[in-house]
C-alpha cells in the first residue's frame, strides 16, 4: 500500500455535545461510534485504494479519514415493536402502544420519579458488541438511553435478499434496530406463563464481554435496583418454518445469571433518596469485563463494578462448550472475590487493562459495613476530586 495516499486524520466537528464525556466506543473494524444530545454518529475509516502507480491519489488525499460517516437518531422510543423479531422467532406476538397516546411510556424501575415516566430518551452510553457476534461476522453498536433501555443496532440482511451480493462492501444501509433491553420492553422467557416478560427494569450501565466465539457474547447490566444480571446473547441460523431448504439467522437473548451489586456499604442511614443526608452515587459506565482466561480448563471472566464507594470483583465461569444455538451454563461465583472501598463521585467509571496478572497477595472482600468505617464518605483533603478516583494507578491481580 502506498503511504502517500493514506488519508489524513482531522479533528471530526460534531453538531451537537455529547451527553456525557465517555460516550464513544471504537469497534474492532475501526468504526468510530460517538452519542451527542441527540445524534448518534458513526465514522468508518477509509484506506486507499490498491491500484497501479498511474491512479491519483490527490483527491482521496484531499479528505480526511473519517469522511464517511452516519447519523441516526438518538432519541430511541422504547417501543415494545423493536423486539417484536426477537419475540416472532420463539412463536410470540407483541403488541404495540396505542396509537392514539403519544405519552404512552409509564416509566420504569423502582425510581421514585423514573418509575413514573421518563426523560426525552438520550443516549448516554454507547458500546461495540464483541467481533463476530452480528450478522457478516460484524459487531454490533449498543446503546444506553436515559429512559433506562440498552438498544442495540446493526447490520440485518435477510439471505434471500438482493442486499445479500453487497454484504462484503461496509455500509449503513441494512442497519435497523435489532433488539432492546429493560424500559418495559417484552423479552422471550420459557418460565413464564406466557412466554415472554416485559422487563421493568430501568437500566443503568452495561458492559459486553470480551469476544468468546462467532455469534455468541455475554452481555451484563445493572438496573435502577443495583442488581447486575448476565445475558447470553447469540445469532445463529436455523431452518426456515415451512421453508426447511431456506436457512433464517435468528436472535437469541436469554437471562444466565444475577447477583446483589450493592457492594458492602449497606449499612447506612440514608438510604432513601428523599432523605436530605442521601448522597447519589452510580454511573454508566460502572462495569467492566476483565479478559478471558481458563482455570482447570473452564473459561473465566471477573466481572468489576461499582457500587457506593466500593468496587467489587465478581468471578463468572463458563461450564462447558457453549454451542452455538445453545443455552451455555454460567456459574457466578455467589461473593466478590476481593473488593476496593474508596470514594467515588457520580461520575467514576472502570477499565480493565487488556492483560491478565497474577498477584498471591489479593485480599478477600470485606463484610457489609459503614462508610465511616473505611473512611470512604468522603473523599481525602489532598485528593485531587475533580479527576476521577478509579481512573488513577492501581494494580490489581487474579487468583487462580
Amino acid at each position: 500500500m502506498d503511504k502517500s495516499k493514506t488519508r489524513p486524520l482531522r479533528t471530526i466537528h460534531l453538531k451537537s455535545r455529547p451527553l456525557t464525556s465517555h460516550a464513544i466506543s471504537w469497534s474492532c473494524d475501526g468504526e468510530l461510534a460517538v452519542a451527542t444530545d441527540d445524534t448518534i454518529y458513526i465514522f468508518i475509516p477509509e484506506y486507499p485504494r490498491g491500484g497501479g502507480p498511474d491512479d491519483a491519489g490527490e483527491d482521496e488525499e484531499l479528505q480526511s479519514q473519517f469522511s464517511l460517516s452516519y447519523r441516526a437518531s438518538g432519541l430511541i422510543r422504547p417501543d415494545p415493536t423493536i423486539n417484536a423479531q426477537l419475540c416472532s422467532f420463539s412463536g410470540i406476538r407483541v403488541a404495540g402502544p396505542p396509537a392514539n397516546d403519544e405519552n404512552w411510556f409509564p416509566g420504569v424501575g423502582n425510581g421514585l420519579v423514573t418509575g413514573s415516566g421518563a426523560s426525552i430518551c438520550q443516549i448516554v452510553r454507547l458500546e461495540w458488541s464483541p467481533n463476530g457476534l452480528g450478522c457478516n461476522l460484524r459487531p454490533i453498536l449498543t446503546a444506553l438511553s436515559t429512559n433506562g433501555g440498552v438498544y442495540a443496532l446493526g447490520e440485518h440482511i435477510d439471505m434471500q435478499s438482493t442486499m445479500v451480493a453487497g454484504m462484503r462492501t461496509r455500509s449503513f444501509k441494512a442497519w435497523k434496530t435489532l433488539w432492546g433491553l429493560g424500559a418495559q420492553l417484552p423479552l422471550p422467557d420459557a418460565s413464564v406463563e406466557d412466554g415472554f416478560r416485559n422487563m421493568n427494569e430501568r437500566i443503568q450501565s452495561f458492559s459486553w464481554a470480551k469476544e468468546l466465539a462467532p455469534g455468541r457474547a455475554l452481555l451484563a447490566y445493572c438496573n435502577d435496583a443495583e442488581e447486575v444480571a448476565i445475558m447470553s446473547t447469540q445469532l445463529f441460523p436455523r431452518p426456515r418454518e415451512g421453508e426447511p431448504s431456506i436457512d433464517e439467522t435468528i436472535w437469541d437473548i436469554r437471562e444466565v445469571g444475577r447477583f446483589d451489586g450493592r457492594g458492602k456499604h449497606t449499612k447506612e442511614d440514608a438510604m432513601d433518596i428523599t432523605d436530605p443526608d442521601y448522597v447519589p452515587h452510580g454511573s454508566a459506565f460502572s462495569l467492566d469485563w476483565s479478559p478471558w482466561f481458563f482455570v482447570d480448563g473452564k473459561r473465566v471472566a471477573i466481572l468489576a463494578y461499582l457500587a457506593k464507594n466500593y468496587v467489587g470483583f465478581r468471578r463468572v465461569t463458563i461450564v462447558g462448550d457453549w454451542e452455538r444455538g445453545q443455552t451455555p451454563q454460567i456459574e457466578v461465583e455467589q461473593t466478590d472475590m476481593t473488593s476496593i472501598c474508596m470514594f467515588l463521585s457520580t461520575d467514576a467509571y472502570i477499565k480493565w487493562e487488556d492483560q491478565v496478572a497474577v498477584d498471591e497477595t489479593v485480599k478477600e472482600a470485606t463484610e457489609p459495613h459503614y462508610t465511616w468505617e473505611c473512611a470512604t464518605t468522603y473523599s481525602k483533603e489532598d485528593e485531587q476530586t475533580s479527576l476521577n478516583p478509579i481512573s488513577g494507578e492501581y494494580t490489581f491481580g487474579l487468583v487462580d
